[in-house]
């Protein structure tokens, strides 16, 4: 659509810059030709900011369009703890004002050198989130839990890093 628009004001330019020759050959006064040639001259120059605005709207789409496809590289998904006094839920959560495709979340306790959770999305929607289904407990006596949660989209990997810090129960 964005090429067929730029054509079509393309030719429109073709045909204003043919007919303003036409005029201003014809047998009008000398006053008259240059009023033809500086009207015809605006509209030729209107056209050309018309299709330079065209270009950057089509360049503008085609980076929304890309971001739709592929997920928002500067937006990826996180994970959130809900933390309530003995146990814990991870949530992964995706914040970004577009879908996220091929989630991958791995959560290592840093501590125990142990894989907690491991979570696979084929997609998650904008502004969506999703709750683990059962709780994790924080070891006995544990006061600071640390983890590293690994988050893999199509557009890339990231870390993040959680601190939870428990109440004793």
């Amino acid at each position: 659509m964005d090429i067929a628009i730029a054509v079509l004001l393309g030719s429109l330019q073709a045909i204003w810059g043919l007919a303003g020759n036409a005029v201003s050959l014809g047998t009008w006064s000398r006053r008259a030709r240059l009023r033809f040639a500086a009207f015809f001259s605006i509209l030729s120059i209107a056209g050309i900011g018309v299709v330079a605005w065209q270009a950057v709207r089509a360049s503008q789409s085609s980076e929304e369009s890309k971001k739709t496809i592929l997920g928002d590289a500067e937006h990826p998904p996180f994970l959130a703890v809900i933390s309530l006094p003995g146990f814990a839920r991870f949530v992964a959560t995706n914040g970004s004002d577009y879908p996220a495709y091929g989630i991958r979340i791995q959560v290592y306790d840093d501590a125990a050198k142990v894989v907690v959770r491991n979570y696979n999305y084929p997609e998650m929607a904008a502004h969506v989130a999703f709750v683990d289904d059962k709780p994790w407990m924080p070891p006995e006596g544990a006061t600071k839990c640390h983890f590293t949660a690994s988050i893999t989209t199509r557009t890339g990997l990231v870390y993040e890093e959680l601190i939870l810090l428990s109440v004793p129960r």
